[in-house]
Order: structure tokens, then sequence, then C-alpha cells
């Protein structure tokens, strides 16, 4: 194969070296952006992965992307000098890796600073008993200089040098040391060897584990074993640096006791010294490049872990070299050709773009390098978008609207299709041995016979496909189609096409076919999407910036991760993650959480040795796996190439550690995990760190606070920013909490690593025990009052409205009295005008009786008188005319009687009160009534005491006698009329009227002697026809007058007029009508 490369070199292809790039990214920290000041007089690490670094203005600790600055501040330090870093007991945990488990900063005053777990505290104890161990030895403070680093600017200083210490072993008790060229050796405090060795200077030692090294001017090492040394060889790297062959004086050693490690510097590389068992050293690259005397560097510091590089510098600050990971080989030309899309394998060193470039690795170099094939670069200069190598390794690519097949060699052209009247060619697949599947932009899915030079394009399938981005197979007989609206399958033997459900809408950028024919998909805003069992399709959460928003494709490394370009960066992902996400069901983990668990995405970032975060996408293939285990990937500039096996994942799995609590903005010192706070506090802030070296992106954090008693549920998970690691709270309930801080460790099954505190709220006053007895009484008393006030308000409310119900009952009978009274009034009224009706009605019966037909007597007897003149009958016509004079006359006082009656009845009656002589009253009443008591043959006598007289109204007192003796005289025939009077003891008047002929009913007697006023009689008594109207007006005159009116019957009718008083008969003048 080497043969044909170099003679396919030779016939067709011109070369050119590609771009190299450099092995690191750097970024140089100074006081302008994190240190407290830019000399560097140590660098340590501890087993969480803090680095620390001793400067002239405090010890500062580095988590990989931030500083934390300790100085007389927030340690009782008295200055904030520093003039080393010394370790104390190594991780056993990690050998080899530069950390250790406690070191010590020490500050100008002598002061020691423990470093441990990411902390920093005062320890008193530690230095003085070491100086009394040093004492016991017969060594003062002052006798010896302890070995700090190579170069040693201290030591240099110093000068005369007569005892020199070197740690060495895992403790600070295990030492060296070197006094008078001899080298004593002591473990655990005890002398163990030694040996002569004359020196010049001792500051050449250094020690790696437990062993002793001597650095010679010459460049040579010598190594020690007991009282034994031997000349170190060196292997690797550094034995392909021209410079070390010819001139190995000329390397610089530098080493440091708080690592433990060795390097060897040579014309800006920086090796690794690997000591082995038999004292030789294997060296390795570490740094190409970079000018540690332009710098001024005197410390280095290496992390295999996460391929850092610490360097301090004596002036120029803190510098972090990152080793890359990923190779970008770019080609000498503008950015436009640099911009690379499609690419196939071209033999296992390099890969063939679609515009025939030729870019790879020298296989014996390892320089990158470009070639061309002429043959495509023709025809295709510029339209690197897509291309196929089918299975008979043929060459399929496009140029825009053009197909064309070259043989297996790229020599020639096979056959070309000119698309012009359909479009772009944007997909290419072969499904074994059979046709060529071509999406053709804008008009469809066509296939194409391999075979056939001259072969014809057929259309297949619907204008739902004219929108194809990618095809694959799922299996011999079925072609998987991504479109911009979906994800299409076409069973080509039927021709049968059908949309997969959950994909309506979807731009599907690649298809991929793996392991166990598994159907893995990137979709653009959806990330990564597996077709699974039953053509459902499953979706995975995107990170949490959706970087993974706009994938290209999928690369599989065989070794159990994917790797997924995108448009900001690169990811890694573990496959079994995914699948674990895809299967999980709730209802069959009772356990966990009632969410998905989470997913860990790997990021990869230009630091690592990409020119961009930007990969490319929407070409075909859009990346190559090369026979070496190299996979390219194209990118915005160049190709970035990797081996997945030499990438070492820089997980985030280091502890998380409380850093500082500030409770109501002020720094809280606390100890242990349980914290007891105030109950009025307004604002605590927890801040925490954790050391991560790689990317801040990958830090996947999150808290919960819960309550003692409650569940954890997945949803009291909230993230944390990586860049703002710190939880606030401005108050709490009183009570016992867990306060919970996570990360995501990495890839597998989802581990965490967590931080978890107790706080206990203490109770406000009113939450105590006393506090809720005191409320409990006070409750109580509290609802006794309020019951006590509550009956007495209800009493006295009481007590108002039955005095309101009193006075409005009074206000209402009042009111009905009222209305009883008018009720009355208004029966009166009505029994009035009954009355005054039937009095109308009876009027007019006497009038018609007693008026009208004495009017037609005198009316006849009128007319007979002319008659009886003519027949000179005088004396009858005299007799006649004296008739209707009494007639006439006795008409005249009735009908004055009733006109009084009338007014009375109609407008009432005004009493005029005289004098009256009753006998005379009575003698005027029988003359008026003497003709018709002489027609009815009755005698009338007057029996009235002469000298009698009474008080009264005179004209009402004469209709009362009136109507008395006209009832008498109309119902007395052939009987007697007797008027008489008498005065009893009181001195009162009464008045007898008797007549015999017809008696009276009993209903009338019982009417004309009731005590009732005449208003208040039943209407249908006083309606009774065998009531005169005479009698009812003599009862009503007389109850106007308070004459006392009463009837008795035995063989005569006696009605009795009582009279209260008599009068005397001096100066009563006679009356008249």
């Amino acid at each position: 194969m080497k043969v044909l490369f170099l003679l396919l070199v030779c016939l067709f292809a011109s070369s050119s070296v590609v771009q190299a790039q450099s092995q690191f990214s750097m970024v140089q920290y100074t006081a302008e952006n994190g240190l407290p000041q830019n000399s560097i007089k140590g660098i340590s690490q501890d087993s969480y992965g803090f680095v620390w670094l001793a400067t002239e203005d405090g010890l500062v600790r580095f988590d990989g992307h931030q500083f934390r600055v300790f100085n007389h501040f927030n340690l009782p330090v008295r200055l904030n000098r520093m003039y080393r870093l010394r370790p104390a007991v190594r991780d056993q945990t990690a050998p080899g890796t530069g950390r250790n488990r406690v070191s010590y900063g020490l500050f100008l005053e002598n002061e020691h600073i423990k470093l441990e777990n990411g902390t920093a505290v005062l320890d008193t104890t530690w230095w003085p008993s070491r100086l009394n161990w040093f004492r016991s030895l017969g060594v003062g403070r002052s006798d010896y200089l302890e070995a700090q680093n190579i170069p040693d600017m201290l030591g240099e200083l110093v000068g005369g040098i007569k005892r020199y210490l070197l740690v060495a072993g895992t403790t600070s008790s295990d030492y060296y040391f070197w006094e008078n060229n001899w080298v004593r050796y002591y473990q655990h405090g005890k002398k163990q060897a030694q040996f002569f060795f004359p020196t010049a200077t001792p500051l050449h030692f250094f020690v790696l584990g437990k062993r002793l090294y001597y650095y010679q001017d010459s460049g040579r090492i010598l190594a020690f074993r007991r009282h034994q040394s031997q000349q170190s060889v060196l292997s690797g790297d550094i034995l392909n640096d021209p410079v070390y062959t010819a001139h190995p004086q000329a390397c610089q050693l530098y080493w440091s006791s708080n690592s433990d490690q060795a390097f060897l510097y040579l014309h800006k590389k920086l090796y690794t010294l690997q000591p082995e068992a038999d004292g030789n050293f294997v060296t390795r690259l570490l740094i190409d490049g970079f000018d540690f005397e332009a710098q001024a560097i005197v410390h280095v510091h290496f992390d295999p872990t996460s391929q850092k590089v610490y360097l301090g510098s004596l002036t120029e600050g803190f510098f972090v070299l990152t080793r890359h990971q990923f190779q970008t080989l770019t080609i000498r030309g503008t950015p436009r050709e640099n911009s690379l899309y499609a690419q196939l394998p071209y033999n296992a060193h390099a890969v063939l773009t679609p515009t025939g470039r030729i870019i790879g690795l020298d296989p014996r170099t390892g320089q990158p390098i470009e070639q061309h094939v002429s043959a495509i670069r023709r025809v295709n200069p510029d339209d690197d978008r897509v291309s196929l190598r089918d299975h008979r390794g043929t060459l399929w690519l496009r140029h825009f609207q053009s197909l064309f097949h070259f043989d297996a060699r790229q020599e020639k052209i096979i056959s070309h299709w000119t698309l012009s009247e359909r479009g772009n060619v944007e997909a290419l697949h072969q499904i074994k041995d059979g046709p060529i599947w071509i999406g053709i932009d804008g008009h469809g899915l066509y296939k194409l016979d391999p075979t056939n030079p001259r072969a014809r394009l057929e259309r297949v399938g619907k204008d739902s496909l004219t929108d194809i981005t990618c095809m694959t197979h799922q299996s011999d007989d079925a072609l998987l189609v991504g479109t911009h609206s979906g994800l299409y399958r076409l069973t080509i033997s039927t021709r049968n096409l059908e949309r997969i459900p959950g994909t309506e809408g979807v731009y599907i950028k690649s298809i991929h076919r793996f392991a166990n024919n598994r159907i893995w998909l990137t979709a653009l805003d959806k990330g990564i999407m597996l077709l699974g069992k039953n053509d459902q399709i499953i979706s995975f959460p995107l990170d949490k910036n959706a970087y993974l928003a706009s994938p290209h494709c999928i690369v599989d490394d065989h070794r159990g991760f994917f790797w997924i370009p995108t448009n900001r960066g690169l990811f890694q992902i573990a496959i079994q993650d995914l699948l674990r996400y895809s299967a999980w069901q709730p209802e069959a983990l009772p356990s966990q959480p009632a969410s998905h668990p989470d997913l860990f995405y790997l990021y990869h970032a230009k630091e690592e040795g990409f020119k961009t975060n930007e990969f490319n996408g929407n070409c075909l293939p859009c990346a190559a796996k090369l026979s070496n285990g190299y996979i390219s990937l194209p990118s915005l500039v160049g190709l970035v190439w990797f081996k997945p096996e030499t990438i070492r994942p820089d997980l985030p799995n280091s502890p998380i550690i409380l850093d500082q609590i500030e409770l109501n903005n002020t720094v809280l010192k606390t100890t242990g995990d349980t914290l007891q706070l105030p109950p009025d506090f307004k604002n605590i802030w927890f801040f925490f760190a954790t050391p991560y070296a790689g990317n801040p992106y990958n830090l996947k954090l999150s808290y919960a606070l819960v309550k003692a008693g409650s569940t954890l549920v997945a949803s009291d998970w909230q993230p944390l920013d990586p860049e703002d690691f710190s939880v606030r709270y401005l108050s709490l309930e009183s009570g016992t909490y867990r306060l919970l801080v996570r990360k995501l460790n990495g890839f597998g099954h989802p581990t965490y690593t967590r931080k978890e505190l107790v706080l206990i709220i203490e109770p406000v006053w009113y939450e105590t025990g006393w506090a809720s007895v005191f409320f409990a009484v006070l409750l109580l008393l509290s609802g006794y009052g309020i019951s006590l006030y509550r009956v007495r308000l209800v009493q006295r409310e009481n007590a108002r409205l039955e005095r309101l119900v009193a006075r409005r009952t009074d206000e209402l009978n009042a009111t009905l009295d009222e209305l009883n009274a008018t009720l009355q009034e208004l029966k009166g009224s009505e029994a009035k005008m009954t009355d005054q009706l039937h009095i109308m009605s009876r009027l007019l019966a006497s009038i018609t009786h007693d008026i009208q037909s004495p009017l037609q007597y005198v009316a006849l007897a009128s007319e007979s008188i002319p008659e009886l003149l003519q027949q000179d009958k005088l004396a009858n016509a005299a007799s006649l005319g004296t008739i209707i004079s009494d007639l006439t006359h006795k008409m005249r006082t009735m009908l004055k009687d009733l006109l009084d009656y009338m007014k009375i009845q109609v407008y009432g009656k005004r009493l005029n009160w005289d004098d009256i002589n009753l006998r005379t009253l009575v003698d005027r009443k029988l003359a008026l009534f003497k003709p018709l008591m002489e027609q009815n043959g009755c005698q009338a006598s007057n029996e009235v005491a002469p000298a009698l007289a009474i008080r009264s109204d005179y004209q009402l007192l004469s209709i009362i006698l009136h109507n008395l003796l006209d009832n008498a005289a109309k119902f007395t025939h052939q009987g007697r009329i007797r008027i008489e009077s008498q005065v009893d003891a009181e001195g009162r008047v009464e008045l007898v009227i008797s007549n015999t002929g017809k008696s009276l009913s009993a209903e009338v007697i019982d009417l004309m002697n009731s005590q009732d006023k005449t208003e208040h009689i039943d209407p249908t008594l006083k309606q009774n026809r065998s009531l005169g109207l005479g009698l009812l007006i003599a009862k009503e005159v007389a109850e106007l007058l308070a004459i006392e009116l009463s009837v008795d019957q035995t063989h005569e009718v006696h009605f009795h007029l009582l009279f209260e008083a008599t009068v005397s008969l001096a100066g009563v003048t006679d009356q008249c009508d």
C-alpha cells in the first residue's frame, strides 16, 4: 500500500506542507486578572485537586478557573508576604500525581498555614514540634537549609550552605540530610543509611519518591541507592532532540519538593523525567514552544489527570498550559479553503475531500501533509459537500448539479450526469452492491445502476421527498430518507413510502446505523434521537445551553462513546448512558426519582486543540474514520483529528467543599457540617468550591433544601451556575434543614459528588415551648374574654333590641289604635251615612205621607170651595177653609221640624240654651195635634205644673215633644193622652207622656231604652219599619240635649223625659214658633 501511495503521488498528485499548530493552549494570570501579585514563590496541589500558590501578597488557591486569596484579612497572620510552600504528607491514594494530602504555606513571620482538602488554617503546633525534633539531633533552626525546588533562588543567594535537608518519602519525617559531604537518610525520624559524597554545592540534589538524585553540570544525572551512585540513562522523546544530542549540558533541571516531579527544559521544550526502578529515566515531551527564560519561570507542576502544566514566574505571574489532545490540520490557503466539509478515508494516514485534496499526517515524521488528485481537481475544484465510495471502491462525487463517477484509483471518470434541470445532489447512498440512491434538491429520490455508465436516473417515491438531506438503510429492503420535514422509510420491494411517526416537521441532519442495527439520528433543534422498537422516536435532552441543538452527525468510536460535532464544540457521550436513558421506566425503578436519570455530556472546546469551536455539517460524509485509529472531523478552520484511545476525559469527579459562609454580610467561622443559625437572620450566603481544571461547561451542579421530615424528590433540585457556586437565602423558617449540593461525576450510571450541611434554625421566642404555653393560656383567656364580651355584647344588643321592639310595638299598637280608631270612625261614618240614608228615606216617606197626602187633601178641598160658594154653601166652604188653614199650618210646623232635624244631621247643631216653660210648650204642641186627636176620638190632658221651667234648647226640645205627641196622636183611637210632670229629690224634672192605644214592640222598647248612642245601635234595628221616624228623631235629639229618654209599657205606653235640673219661672219669657 505504501508503494502504491508513493506511485500515485508521483503520477497525479502535487503536494504541499499542511500548517502545523502549537501543541498547547495557554492562559496567563497576573495581578490584572486574579492574582494578588505577580511573583510566584511556590506551587502545590492538594489531594482534592486545588492548586496552591505562594506569592508576596498572600496565599492563593486556584480551582481551575477562579482564585481565592488568603491573607491577613481572612487569616491570623501579621504580614501577607510568603516565601515558600513545603510538603508534609504525600497523597498515597494517587501516587505519581504530584499531590499532597497536607502541605504548609510559610509566611514571612514564620507562621505556618496548613493546606488540606482545599482549606487553609493556621497551625501553631506543627513547626514547633518539628524544631524540637531537630534540636534533639543537635540541629538548630538556622543551621540548615531545606530544599524547596531547582532552581533554588534562595539557596543561591545564601551561599556557603553547611547543612542541607531534602524531604523524601511520604511524610516530613522521611528525609535526606547533607552535612560536610556526608549524606544521611532518615526514615520516620531514624537514620537508615549514610554515605560520603563530596560536592561543591548541595543545591543540585533532588528527590523523587524515596530516591536521591544529583544533577551534574554536564547534564547527566546520578542516582543513589543506599551508599552507591550510578549514572542515570535517559530514554524517550529527548533523544529525538538534536540539540540534546549535541549539547546535553544545555538542559535546565526543574524540580519541586512540593510536586515530587522533575523536568528537563531545553530550547523551549519541556520534558518530563519519569523515574524507573533501576534509576534511569524515561523522558516525554510535554511542552514545545514555550520560552521559560523570557517568562522567568522558576516553578513547574504537571497534573497528569487534567494534562495541565502549571508554571510559576518570578515576575510574570502564573501560567496554565493545556496540552492539546486534538490536532487541527489546516492547509495553506484562504480561510474559505480551510473551511472543509465532506471527506473519505484515502489511506491509513489521510483523507480525501470531494475537491481532490488529500490531507493527513506523514506516518514517518508525524507532520501534516497535503496533496491533490489532479483528475478530481480539474472537474470539481470548489464543491466539497457530497461524496461516496461504493462497494467496488469507486468514487462518486457531485459538482453542484453534476454527478461524477471515478474509478477506484481516482485516475479517470467512468460516467458523468448533468442534472441542471433538476437541482443539486444532496445525498448519495448504496445498499451493498445495489443501485446508487440519489437525493436531488427540490426533485426527490432517484436511483441509478452503478454498473451501467449510460444508465438513466429513475425517480422513486413521492413529491414529499423533495427536500432530502441524508440517507442510510435500515435493512436490505428498507431505505431511510431524512428530509427537512421528517424521517421517511421506503420499502424498496413495494416502493411503499411512509413517514416515521413523531418526526413530523423535524429537520433530519444525519442518519446512522450502528451496532445491533440501531438507528441514530441527529436533528436540528432536537439534538440526538433514537429510532426504537415499533418506530418509537426517543429524544434525548439537550445540554444546558442547547449547543446540541445544532448537531452535524454522530461518530461511533467503537470504544463505547459517540462523538457529536456541533456549531459550538464537540461532545463525547457514553452510548450505554443513552441506551439506559431510552430504556428507563419509572414504574420499574420505584426507588428512583420521578424523572429521567441525568445524562453526562463531556464538552470539548478549542483549548484542547481546535482552532474554532464551530464544526461543519450538512455534508456527506461529515466524518472519516481511518484504519490507524484517527477520526477526522471538518471544522470552519481545518480538519480536527484525534485518536479516541488517547483522549483522557477530564471528568468533574473532585469533592465539593464548603468554602465560606456569610451571615448578614459577615463571614461566619464554622467547623463541621452542622450549622446553628439565629432565628432572625436576614441573609445567609453559602459559598462552595470544587477543583476542576477542565471546561467549566462540564460542571453540572444542583442544590436542594429539604426540611426535616420531608422526602427529597427530583423537583427539589435546582441548578447552580458553575461560575457562581453559591446558595443564598434571605430567610428561613425555624426548624432543621438539609442543604444538599451535588455534582454529576461523569459517565456511567448517574453518580454524584455530594456535600451536605445540616442547618438548625433556632426558633424565635414566640415559637419556643414556654411561648407556646403562654400563647395557649393567652388564647384560652382571650377566648374566654371574647366569649364573655360577646355574651355581654349579645345581652346589651338583646336589651337594645327588646327596647327597640317594645318601642316599635308601642308605635305599632298606637298605629293600630289609630287605625282602629280611624276604622271605627270610618265604620261610624259609614253607619252614619247609612243612618242618614235611612233617615232620608224615612223623611221622604214622611213627607209623602204627612205632607203630600194633606196637600192632596188641600188641593181637592180647594177645588170644591168654588162649587160650595156657587151653591151658596158658605158654612161648608168656611169650614173647609178652616180645615185647609189648619192643615197648612200643621204642615208648615212639620216641615220646620224636619228641616231643623235635617240641619242637625247634615251640619250639626250649635245649641242655644234657654229657660223654657214646659206647660206652655206642651199646650202649643197639643194644639197642633188637636184636629188629629179629635178625628181619632181621643182626649188629651196637660197636667204639667204651670210654674215648671227647664233649661234647654227650645227648638230641639220642641222636635222631641212634637214627635212623641205625634206618635201618641196617631196610635191612640178612642183613648186618652196625658202629659204630666214631677220633680225628684235631687231636683230633676221628669216629663211623662202616656197614651192608650196600640202598644210598642219589644224591639222598639229595647231600642228606646238602650244606653248606646244612636250611631252605635244596630242598623237593622234602626231600619225596623215598626220604629217610626219620629221616635228615632226624638231619641237622637234627646241624646244631643242630654235628656234621658226611656219608655215603659203597661196598659198604656209611657215615654219618660228626665231633665237634669229645673229653673225658676221668674224671668222666663214666653217663646213662640
